[in-house]
């Protein structure tokens, strides 16, 4: 008998609202040093690295959760399902944007790295730059499945751990030999995706103590989480303490928010235009780039407040006749495994 369908932590309105929250962040970095915008505070730290980081993080748990449902569910998980499904959700978006700027007439050779998701190890031009985070994020599809696969939970869980041991070291090492060199590889961000990873493995564990249940619903935990966020990443001008404790620090208290998220749900993340946003995050994300020319000579469409507007106009144009269509188009084709096990799934039934 097929056990009742495991409602998934992607349809929980506030983490909609917390991809809203991440998505503003680049923007608002974006727009810093744009024309017509001026100049944020330096004393406010890193804030695109925040809102990224919120995207990983979130993107560790929420890619966890499902590839562990359906293992539970079926009794394996499908590698080919993952990657067909995850090409139907990344690439025709990626791919249009890439055609409108080779249109717009960016180098062919710029592209290169933005096509082959290896943008935060190869050079490319600023309408691309943005390509290293979807970079980061492809090259944890391509590892974190396999290992689930492969390994024992047990096991993967050690390399999680080893994880998020390594890379402060990496980026702290990585600081003293050459600090003025990039800092999106895939090495020195892996932590961000394995912390949600671990939460997403070990939250029934941690929802059976009573004490972690008190607290993760709490709503002075969830705000002090918060501050602690933005106060760690604040330090990014201390760059000892941020690439090491400061980071990490940061990761673990957006670990917090996203739970506490999902088990009680701030309102203001719920509000329905904040939602609307977080479902047009990865399309706001991916053609913010055409517009928030940072520190750049543009057009008059790429100065403030013009700027945001075709922003979100390229953003909208973009979710519904591409995004939308090509989600609708994956549900209805079956990527499922052939085999199918009614063993109880060890996720609760509240995500």
């Amino acid at each position: 008998m097929l056990q009742r369908r495991i409602p998934t932590p992607g349809r929980i309105p506030s983490l909609d609202g917390l991809r809203a929250a991440s998505v503003a962040l680049v923007l608002l970095c974006h727009f810093n040093g744009s024309r017509g915008f001026g100049h944020l505070p330096a004393l406010i730290g890193d804030i695109g690295g925040l809102g990224v980081r919120i995207f990983f993080v979130l993107s560790g748990f929420l890619i966890t959760h499902l590839l562990l449902n359906e293992k539970y569910r079926f009794g394996r998980i499908s590698l080919a399902s993952f990657y067909k499904r995850r090409a139907f959700r990344i690439l025709p978006v990626a791919c249009v944007y890439v055609a409108v700027a080779l249109i717009c007439g960016e180098r062919a050779a710029d592209a290169v790295p933005a096509l082959t998701f290896t943008a935060n190890y190869l050079p490319t031009s600023w309408t691309f730059a943005h390509f290293w985070s979807l970079s980061v994020e492809e090259q944890f599809y391509v590892l974190w499945p396999i290992g689930l696969v492969l390994l024992s939970q047990k096991k993967a869980v050690a390399a999680l751990a080893v994880t998020l041991v390594i890379c402060p070291i990496f980026r702290l090492v990585h600081f003293a030999a050459q600090p003025d060199a990039g800092w999106n590889h895939f090495e020195l961000l892996g932590d961000a995706l394995a912390f949600g990873c671990v939460l997403a493995m070990s939250r029934q564990e941690l929802l059976r103590i009573r004490v972690y249940r008190i607290l993760i619903r709490s709503r002075v935990i969830a705000l002090t989480a918060v501050m602690l966020a933005w106060l760690a990443n604040a330090t990014s001008n201390h760059p000892h303490f941020y690439y090491g404790a400061g980071i990490t620090t940061t990761i673990v208290a957006i670990g917090l928010v996203i739970e506490h998220c999902i088990q009680r749900p701030p309102a203001l993340l719920n509000i329905r235009p904040i939602t609307w946003i977080g479902t047009l995050s990865y399309s706001l994300y991916v053609w913010q780039q055409l517009f928030l020319r940072q520190f750049r000579p543009g057009f008059w469409m790429n100065a403030f407040p013009a700027s945001i507007v075709f922003t979100f106009i390229a953003a909208m144009l973009s979710f519904y006749l591409v995004e939308k269509p090509f989600l609708g188009l994956r549900q209805r084709i079956r990527f499922m495994p052939a085999r199918r096990s009614t063993a109880s799934s060890p996720l609760p039934t509240n995500t």
